[in-house]
């Protein structure tokens, strides 16, 4: 091999769509930076550097690593890494060739020169990072996080390959709070690297493998990983999307969601391949420890109460699960006890977290307690915590947690004999990303889990509103920098108005889409704001403030008005009339949204006059209500006549059904079936077709109905407008800020695009 030449440190490589910059060791890629590990990018150096020759792997790997002892295995792992973000599939040869027996050769068309296109002179640099060298096995441990560049676009990223880097980047040292004297570090591992979004993971009962859901093959698939070997093998090839794994106790099967043949429950044979239907309806399956039946959630929506059910592993019709004790419950999350005798269930009705562990059969439920410092722990770290596990001892709980925006997993002890909580929370992972969908190995001491990062961003899309007829591709129009949504466009589609979070604070921004110039509205840390709303004129916006993370009675709600370039006025007087604006009347005379009323609370929909003064409750007008159901996201028809809103029943959180009512009140009548969770209803501007978003058939979409002005009535079926079909890529999940707007050109979205990679933590319970 050639000596190496000190120039090369200045030069610039360009190499098909990519340029490397050696001084500030970045790679781009059609101009967005790729994500790459500092060692990936030293080995794609060495071999740029000699480029048209063979780098024998000793000679790599002294130049990458040193005097340091590294396995082939390593060097193979960082050049199938490398491979990715260049693009490369399996069976490609573009850029890199292995040589057998030798090392490596970089074959493509090299152009050096000594400096870098003007147009990425000006990126941001990725943090320094400290890499530490651990010897490394098929399943090597993660010991510092390698960055992701700042401004790093995630499509961008996508496309090269560099996601899995991204995710990795998400995953940093494991910290156990209060850890015993006696008890050993945890050790995390990274066990997928494919790039894109892997999920779900599940352990198999002899903990040797894990089933999960990818998209590496193009479509959502069950997959099993070996935690001893490199490669997973698919286990499912259905087109239709298949998801949420959970394996048989005896090894032999795979239960798990698929939208084949209209959607429901399935089970596959993980050794001949055969399936079979498990229910024609249901999310999130899980077997029951003794392998007797599958519990199963009525809605795919986690986080809302909704409704479970059991269902024998052959197939049959499903039966409620203990309706007379959790049909008054509002369960949020739910998982087998380790006994499978019980199911214990997370309930947050009312404000209050409770939870609960409720026998199969029959008997009375038993409440955990908890020690009044936790509680003061759990308030002061602002920890939401959300989906979790027992542990196989019955001594602790896993939990996914969020607290200041990041979810991570954490532990809370339990009292084996009386169920009580005992001590905690302690944070098990740290990592700047999304750590969830937790699972216990069978000998209890290893965790599964993904870790995913993603980004939303409100997009554009050329729209006929009259037909319903996407005309061309959609484009950003806001830089995902700060989860941004809550989107409202004025008919002409002329600007938008969103809601965005940056450094603790809560925007509201206004966007042109004729010139793309932003202007900041409104910053507050002290403030939520909800639902900003265009008037008829597009000269002021209406929403509700209120104080963030208090209960309603102390959030000090108030409609406020926003004049463009002039000051904000409230509409109402802090706490005392609880409405939450979502629509304008066309004279601007009045507010349409939801409003809270009677005890217990329920969401009715309301009109407040709008006028220059202070307006009290009793100024509230009800349209709609109903003791058994919340009314949400009301819309005015364009000839006034007609309201929309959509309505979810209080025991069922996870489906709701769009409705009509006249504007004076009177009859609901249906546009919606009630059989998934529809949402944001918006009418075309000729009013003869209402849009909406709806998870039926599995990816939430937007989705419309005609609708006859005349009668009131809906007319034909439902049809799509938008064709998301995998979590990678979808309309934002975030049901309270996921707005949609329509115009008479455009239709604005949120999307939310997502990469994730599996990790195992082992030693979580010697």
């Amino acid at each position: 091999m050639n000596t190496f030449d000190p120039a090369a440190s200045r030069r610039c490589f360009r190499f098909g769509p990519f340029v490397a910059d050696m001084r500030k060791r970045l790679l781009w890629c059609d101009g967005a930076l790729v994500g790459l590990t500092p060692k990936a990018f030293e080995i794609l150096a060495v071999l740029l550097e000699h480029a048209g020759e063979v780098v024998e792997k000793e000679d790599l790997l002294g130049r990458v690593w040193g005097d340091t002892a590294v396995e082939d295995a390593t060097l193979a792992r960082h050049i199938s890494t490398l491979r990715r973000a260049l693009q490369e599939r399996p069976t490609e040869h573009r850029y890199i060739v292995t040589v057998p027996g030798h090392g490596y050769e970089f074959v493509a068309e090299v152009v050096v020169s000594e400096n870098v296109p003007e147009n990425l002179r000006h990126t941001i640099e990725p943090r320094n990072t400290v890499e530490v060298h651990a010897p490394v096995d098929p399943a090597p441990a993660v010991a510092m996080p390698e960055p992701v560049p700042a401004r790093a676009s995630w499509l961008a990223l996508a496309v090269s390959g560099g996601l899995a880097t991204a995710v990795a980047a998400a995953v940093v040292l494991v910290v156990v709070f209060r850890p015993s004297p006696h008890r050993e570090a945890p050790t995390l591992r990274q066990l997928t690297y494919h790039g894109g979004y892997q999920r779900e993971p599940q352990w198999s009962p002899d903990g040797t493998a894990i089933a999960y859901t990818s998209e590496q093959s193009g479509n959502s698939d069950i997959w099993i990983q070996r935690t001893t070997e490199p490669e997973p093998h698919k286990l499912t090839t259905s087109p239709s999307e298949d998801s949420q794994p959970s394996w048989s106790p005896d090894g032999q099967s795979i239960v798990f969601r698929s939208e084949r043949d209209g959607g429901g429950l399935f089970a596959v044979d993980v050794n001949d391949g055969r399936e079979w239907r498990v229910s024609p309806f249901g999310y999130r399956p899980r077997w029951s420890p003794d392998g007797s039946q599958v519990l199963f959630s009525s809605s795919n929506r986690e986080g809302t109460a909704a409704r479970y059910y059991l269902v024998s592993p052959a197939g049959g019709t499903p039966r409620p699960l203990r309706p007379d004790v959790l049909n008054d419950i509002g369960a949020s999350y739910i998982a087998w006890r380790p006994d499978g005798g019980a199911v214990s269930l997370l309930s947050r009705a009312r404000g209050a977290l409770t939870f609960m562990t409720v026998p199969i059969i029959a008997g009375p439920a038993i409440v955990s307690s908890r020690p009044v410092g936790m509680d003061r722990e759990i308030a002061k770290t602002g920890l939401s915590l959300e989906r979790f596990v027992w542990a196989r001892s019955s001594r602790a709980l896993y939990f996914e947690g969020t607290s200041q925006r990041v979810r991570n997993l954490w532990r809370i002890e339990v009292d084996p004999a009386t169920l009580a909580w005992s001590g905690g929370p302690d944070r098990l992972t740290t990592g700047a990303g999304q750590d969830g969908e937790v699972a216990v190995s069978p000998e209890g001491t290893r965790l599964v889990f993904s870790t995913r990062l993603s980004t939303t961003r409100v997009w554009a899309f050329p729209f006929d509103p009259l037909t319903g007829r996407v005309l061309g591709d959609g484009k950003p129009v806001t830089s995902g920098g700060g989860e941004e949504q809550d989107a409202d466009a004025p008919l002409d589609g002329s600007k938008l108005v969103y809601s965005a979070t940056r450094a603790g604070r809560q925007e509201l921004w206004e966007r042109s889409i004729v010139d793309g110039r932003e202007h900041l509205l409104l910053s507050t840390a002290t403030w939520s704001l909800t639902r900003p709303r265009w008037s008829p004129d597009g000269l002021q916006l209406a929403y509700t403030r209120r104080r963030p993370g208090l209960p309603m009675d102390r959030a000090e709600p108030a409609v406020a008005l926003l004049a463009i370039g002039g000051e904000e006025r409230l509409l109402t007087k802090p706490g005392d009339v609880n409405l939450v604006p979502s629509d304008w009347s066309r004279d601007g005379r009045q507010l349409l949204g939801m409003c809270g009323i009677g005890t217990p609370s329920r969401i009715a929909a309301c009109i407040l006059p709008v006028s220059e003064g202070p307006q009290a409750a009793t100024e509230l007008r009800i349209v709609a209500s109903d003791p058994a159901k919340n009314l949400f996201e009301e819309r005015f028809s364009p000839d006034q006549r007609w309201i929309t809103f959509m309505a979810v029943d209080v025991t069922d959180t996870g489906v709701s059904r769009v409705f009509v009512v006249p504007a004076a009140g009177g009859e609901w009548r249906p546009v919606t079936e009630g059989r998934w969770y529809d949402d944001k209803p918006h009418w075309s501007p000729d009013g003869k077709t209402l849009y909406f978003t709806s998870d039926r058939y599995g990816a939430l979409n937007v989705w419309g109905r005609r609708f006859d002005t005349a009668t009131g009535t809906a007319i034909g079926e439902p049809f799509a407008v938008t064709s998301f079909t995998t979590p990678r890529q979808t309309l934002s999940m975030n049901a309270s800020r996921t707005q949609i707007a329509v115009t008479r050109t455009q239709l604005f979205v949120p999307i939310t695009e997502t990469a994730g990679e599996i990790w195992t933590l082992e030693g979580v319970d010697r």
